[in-house]
């Protein structure tokens, strides 16, 4: 035995480094604790040698010539000191085997009276199921994406992706999950893996009566349904189904009370003309309890997802005749709307409505 060899005792649990000698039976044995403790030599066996723990890069820090000390590796950490990496297996509930999946975002500045589009919003992905899911987030637009967070997501929980400042939301108008589940620590029926591209409604987020709390927040979010029940159900016109639905309302509550005969009323936003055509305004005041806070690009776009839901909804009803009542105005949403028109709908007529019942501003489309 020698100053420096690493031993274990042989009566108890229990080892160390030996730091010294006193006589020929003790042996100055140093414990995890930094003590010098006497132990009988008999009593301790040797299990790494001095020379073996230089051969294997463990030897004592030597000193330079100044005295400081040059460690070689890294110091052996303690137990407390040690990562955990143990993770208790994942809990189940009863109806938890079907996917039910969502986007959420919670604005930062929750006061009453703050304005939604002068806060934040942190962004999360709510996993309502017995699986673990692994998810990318992308947004881009076409063939041109770029990854904005990838993670895993365990059972019936939340994970943040990310603080989304509200002049950003434009760039996430577009985005795009990939997802796939499965179970780590027990046996699973397969999942099938999801990829959506979702056009976000970005005028939700001016509508505070759309934030509304729910079992994983105390406070009210932006919900989002991506996957409900094993089924896809994030599509553009998923998420334009809620606010065509008032749009629906609010333009039946207009023509049991406007007469549509009367020039000087507002025109209402759905409804059909006294030739049966079906007519959408596309104005904003119409389609928007406000436009605070947003840019004339933000209205623009909005005003076209109105057009091509409405397009979508009707494209398979030959001899189908809507007006759409855009103004106008300098003429851009009519420019777009003929630009659309010509790109997907070429077998569509368009010309321009009646203009003694609409002005300049309405273009007529017939279906074909």
């Amino acid at each position: 035995m020698k100053i420096g060899d690493k031993v274990r005792f042989l009566d108890s649990v229990g080892g160390g480094k030996i730091t010294g000698f006193e006589g020929r039976d003790i042996v100055l044995v140093e414990d995890e604790d930094g003590f010098d403790v006497p132990v009988l030599r008999h009593n301790c066996v040797v299990v790494d040698s001095d020379q073996e723990l230089r051969m294997k890069g463990n030897s004592p820090t030597p000193k330079k010539a100044n005295g400081n000390t040059t460690p070689d590796t890294e110091p052996e950490l303690e137990p407390a000191d040690k990562p955990i990496t143990f993770r208790p297996t994942s809990q189940e509930r009863k109806g938890g085997d079907k996917l039910n999946i969502f986007l959420c975002f919670a604005p930062t500045n929750t006061s009453p009276g703050a304005v939604l589009h002068n806060t934040s919003y942190d962004a999360y992905i709510i996993n309502d199921s017995n699986y673990f899911i692994s998810y990318t987030f992308l947004s881009g637009e076409n063939s041109i994406w770029m990854l904005r967070h990838i993670d895993t997501v365990e059972p019936n929980t939340k994970v943040f992706i990310q603080n989304i400042e509200a002049t950003e939301l434009n760039d996430f108008q577009n985005i795009c999950f990939q997802i796939i589940a499965y179970k780590e620590d027990r046996t699973f029926a397969l999942k099938q893996p999801f990829s959506m591209e979702i056009r976000l409604d970005l005028i939700r987020f001016h509508k505070p009566h759309l934030f509304e709390q729910n079992e994983f927040f105390d406070t009210p979010v932006l919900t989002i349904p991506l996957v409900e029940n094993d089924q896809n159900v994030a599509s553009p016109r998923k998420l334009m189904a809620d606010h065509l639905q008032s749009l629906t309302t609010k333009g039946q509550a207009l023509n049991a009370t406007q007469p549509t005969s009367s020039s000087s009323h507002k025109t209402p936003i759905l409804r059909t003309s006294r030739q049966g055509d079906e007519v959408v305004d596309l104005h904003a005041s119409e389609l928007l309890d406000t436009t605070q806070g947003m840019t004339p690009n933000d209205i623009l776009e909005y005003q076209l997802d109105v057009f091509r839901t409405k397009m979508e909804e009707y494209s398979k009803i030959k001899g189908k005749r809507i007006v759409f009542i855009h103004g106008k105005g300098e003429g851009v949403l009519r420019d777009k709307i003929n630009r659309i028109l010509k790109q997907k709908y070429p077998r569509c007529n368009w010309q321009d409505a009646s203009f003694r019942e609409y002005g300049f501003g309405a273009t007529l489309v017939i279906i074909h």
